[in-house]
């Protein structure tokens, strides 16, 4: 191959014109630095929002002495993650990641940014910092395997013009930090391979912070230890075999690497206090759990259909990948693997580090569809990849214009500035909402709507309250707007309009006249079937929308004094108790939501949303058989129904791991009693007392199920059981009193 020596495209670090990349990669990178953190301002809550800053908080004040929340086991004695069994133990739940970013996150803000800044805010800014690290480190990445500062300026600016990047980079709490620190970790182990395994003592704590950092993230972080260790075998094998050097003189280098290793893996357990009660196992534990993630099913909307997590096609995340970055970022990917083959004669040094990066792109692909993980959304969990894809996408279109003949060369470069200016327009037209972008391959956000999950997450909330609250002529007179979301963490709303003096969040049931408006988004068709089709809702006052596809509906209550004047269409039934049980449900009250759901079922004993509703609701109190026996009938009467497969198959996995112990049995014949089941609240009381024949709670429970059912006799034997086994307890006295007062008045 014939190098170009056009000076605009300078090979190594020192040719003509290199030190004028140099600077301006300096430059533009101090601009990110600023720029992003500052837009990051204008970016709404997103459900993960809520949770890891919660987790943060919980962290902080575990290390200030003020709560022992954050070594709760997030592990059940069945060494399984507890999301299944207590999904509303958030506490335990997410004791299951490390909380560096989030704890870190919490302390800035309780004694730095509180006084200029709200919570929130503060979380995104730090957020957009850690973005604005990442696009920099990409950069680098791609100086170092290249040494040339045209292609790192290349790479920063493939990373700042990719809307869904840098989209994230405002808002998610944990795959854009995990991806920095990654990228960090990557970064250390480019420099020490090409050093020679030449070890510092700054080399040497760099690498263990990246480790820590990126397990306290995620603990896929190890991967960072799979990968140091790896490359470094492969590079002394490679020297002793070929270059026939002693393996003596990397014994301690290696050796080095090793205790470096197991310093990162332990040191993780420093900002993680439930790993700190075993740092050997827990993280161990959690890397299984993840490897095999199935608590959670999104139902994901893909090529125009929901799908349940174990039905995502092998090539889901490639294709998500392909749709939802520019066309450089794939173009500039083929063009590296085409020319790869002209460049693997180059500086060994420069081609294993390559070859290295390489593989943490290929390695975890694999990985990803032989063991069929459970990815979902955009794929956002692997962002992790990015660096290393867009380093390699830089040094692809690098390559194709090192080939281009002189003449040919500009042209190149306006095709490549032409496939940039698309998405940089993008970004333009539709901040803050550029994690929406899709790529112009498959027609951009239009060609993607219906059949591609849209905002998942909520990232449109935050405008759409904006527009409720600064729309005058439709707010409500006399009082504050009542605003409902259905869809996700509540606090991403509720943050917004307690900020409004003319707004109030409120949970209510959707046939209530209390709320005013409704924001709905488009993923809620996961629970309300035809949706998507007949979207927009009725009553839409407005829609926020990214090049005119709708993000989210802001629907008026039809019922409401705020559409006075307005035409509004019937949006409800005259029996309201499938849209209380929604609304209990979504308050996480599920015993009273399948009573609501029941109740709605006395005239529609054949519905199968309701059903299905109650399926989820029973799967979520752990009440597994249950959701079996009630959504095999719902199966006969819609068999293709796809929501109540993926339910049914959540309980039968389930009932696998099901322990039917005294504590189950007590959880059961409660849920029984709430939900007016009160024949079998007294059968799963009666469980209780077989293996525990002293149990006050089971004799009256046994009691209320046979006072409510009117058969006080049998109600006054039990109390006077349980009164004898517990004597100071007011509920049995009460339940006594009651049984009592009913035998009386049966008498007369």
């Amino acid at each position: 191959m014939t190098e170009n020596t056009d000076p605009i495209f300078p090979v190594a670090a020192g040719t003509s014109n290199d030190g004028i990349y140099r600077k301006a990669f300096l430059a533009l990178a101090a601009f990110l630095l600023f720029l992003i953190p500052i837009l990051s301002f204008d970016s709404g809550i997103t459900d993960d929002d809520c949770i890891e800053n919660e987790h943060g908080v919980r962290m902080m004040n575990y290390y200030l002495g003020r709560d022992t929340a954050a070594i709760s086991s997030p592990i059940d004695e069945h060494g399984e993650w507890i999301l299944k069994t207590r999904p509303d133990d958030y506490a335990a739940n997410k004791n299951i990641y490390g909380g560096f970013f989030d704890m870190t996150c919490a302390f800035l803000y309780k004694y730095a940014t509180s006084h200029v800044m709200g919570e929130y805010e503060s979380k995104h800014f730090f957020v957009a910092l850690s973005g604005a690290l990442l696009f920099i480190l990409i950069g680098l990445i791609a100086f170092r395997l290249t040494a040339s500062w045209a292609v790192a300026l290349l790479a920063l600016l493939f990373a700042c013009l990719s809307p869904r990047l840098v989209g994230h980079s405002f808002n998610d709490p944990k795959d854009i930090p995990f991806a920095t620190a990654f990228a960090f970790g990557l970064y250390q182990i480019i420099l020490l391979l090409q050093s020679g395994l030449k070890l510092s003592w700054s080399r040497a704590i760099l690498l263990v912070a990246a480790i820590v950092i990126s397990i306290d993230i995620r603990v896929g972080g190890i991967m960072l230890i799979m990968y140091l260790l790896f490359s470094a075998g492969v590079y002394i094998l490679y020297q002793v075999a070929v270059t026939k050097e002693a393996l003596s003189r990397y014994l301690l280098p290696f050796g080095l690497l090793v205790l470096i290793s197991v310093s990162g893996y332990l040191g993780a357990s420093l900002f993680w206090p439930w790993a700190s009660k075993n740092p050997i196992m827990n993280p161990l534990i959690c890397l299984r759990i993840f490897s095999q993630f199935t608590q959670f099913n999104s139902m994901e909307l893909f090529e125009g259909i929901r799908v349940n997590n174990d039905a995502i096609p092998w090539y889901f995340v490639i294709k998500w990948f392909y749709i939802s970055f520019p066309l450089f970022i794939v173009s500039g990917f083929f063009l590296f693997f085409v020319m790869w083959r002209w460049h693997i004669r180059d500086r060994f040094e420069q081609v294993f580090a390559t070859a290295f990066i390489v593989l943490t792109v290929l390695l975890p692909l694999l990985l990803v569809i032989v063991q069929k993980s459970n990815v979902y959304d955009d794929a956002r969990h692997l962002y992790f990849l990015l660096p290393s894809i867009v380093a390699l996408c830089a040094i692809g279109w690098y390559w194709f214009f090192e080939l281009l003949p002189r003449t040919y060369i500009w042209p190149g470069i306006i095709v490549c500035l032409l496939t940039m200016l698309e998405p940089m327009l993008f970004m333009v037209r539709n901040h803050p909402h550029e994690a929406m972008y899709f790529s112009p391959a498959i027609g951009g956000v239009k060609g993607a709507f219906k059949k591609y999950e849209m905002d998942y997450w909520g990232f449109s909330i935050k405008a759409a309250v904006n527009w409720i609250d600064k729309t005058d002529s439709v707010l409500a007179k006399g009082r504050k707007t009542k605003v409902r979301l259905w869809y996700g963490e509540q606090n991403k709303i509720k943050y917004y309009t307690d900020k409004s003096k003319n707004l109030e969040y409120i949970l209510a049931p959707t046939a209530s006249p209390e709320w005013d408006y409704w924001i709905m988004l488009p993923a809620e068709s996961k629970h309300m079937p035809g949706l998507l089709e007949n979207w927009p809702p009725p009553n839409t006052a407005h829609q926020i929308m990214t090049d005119d596809v709708p993000l989210c509906a802001i629907v008026r209550n039809p019922l409401s004094t705020v559409s006075e004047g307005h035409k509004a269409t019937p949006m409800f039934a005259s029996d309201d108790h499938m849209s209380k049980g929604l609304a209990y449900y979504n308050a996480k009250d599920y015993n009273r939501a399948i009573l609501e759901f029941k109740l709605f079922m006395t005239t529609d004993s054949n519905n199968v949303t309701a059903l299905n509703n109650i399926v989820a609701a029973y799967n979520l109190l752990g009440m597994y058989k249950d959701a079996i026996e009630v959504g095999s009938k719902a199966l006969k009467i819609k068999p293709d129904f796809d929501l109540l497969k993926n339910n049914l198959a959540v309980s039968q996995e389930g009932l696998k791991g099901l322990n039917t112990d005294e504590k189950f049995y007590i959880a059961a014949s409660y849920n029984y009693f709430v939900q007016g089941e009160y024949q079998k609240c007294i059968y799963a009381a009666e469980m209780i007392l077989q293996t525990n024949p002293k149990s006050a709670a089971a004799y009256n429970n046994i009691c209320s199920a046979n006072n409510a059912l009117g058969r006080y006799t049998a109600a006054k034997q039990a109390c006077e059981k349980a009164q004898a086994l517990a004597p100071g307890d007011q509920l049995v006295k009460n339940n006594l009193t009651i049984a009592v007062n009913g035998i009386n008045a049966q008498k007369k």
